[in-house]
């Protein structure tokens, strides 16, 4: 179901998750606007290329257990900035758009200053500490976080 609400002078398209449960009935999960759909349609397809990319340790300790791949600067900046540079104001689920902007932004999404190999742990506590979402202004402080970590492990 889609609903339109007006927020702070901006009409916005909500769609509503809801989950099926094995009884038959319909657990409502909550919204998520048209945008926040796309970006978590982008990262899907972004997903796809993480296991080519990912390192056989974690940076900050060592560890081949429990690998996982952490963007540094947020994937949802990121498309965001290229929404707005180029004047995309209502994108949809498109699979070329998606495509455009995933090559666009390539080396700022799979490049080796951003995506970092870290364990389950570390990367806990990584998003423990800043949230499960963090803005771009945060990047500085993820890093200086993730070489101190470093630096206590190996000395």
């Amino acid at each position: 179901m889609i609903s339109k609400i007006n927020v702070m002078g901006r009409i916005k398209e909500f769609i509503t998750i809801q989950k099926k449960m094995e009884n038959g009935g319909v657990l409502y999960v909550g919204t998520l606007s048209k945008e926040k759909q796309f970006i978590k349609y982008v990262r899907a397809k972004a997903k796809t290329r993480y296991h080519k990319l990912k390192k056989d340790k974690c940076w900050v300790c060592g560890s081949d257990k429990d690998l996982e791949l952490h963007h540094v600067y947020p994937l949802s900046d990121l498309v965001w900035g290229y929404l707005e540079e180029n004047n995309i104001t209502n994108p949809e689920n498109n699979p070329e758009l998606r495509d455009k902007i995933l090559e666009d932004l390539q080396e700022k999404i799979f490049g080796e200053d951003n995506l970092l190999t870290i364990c389950k742990v570390h990367h806990k506590n990584l998003h423990r500490l800043f949230g499960r979402t963090y803005n771009s202004k945060m990047v500085q402080k993820v890093k200086k976080y993730l070489t101190k970590q470093k630096e206590k492990l190996n000395g």
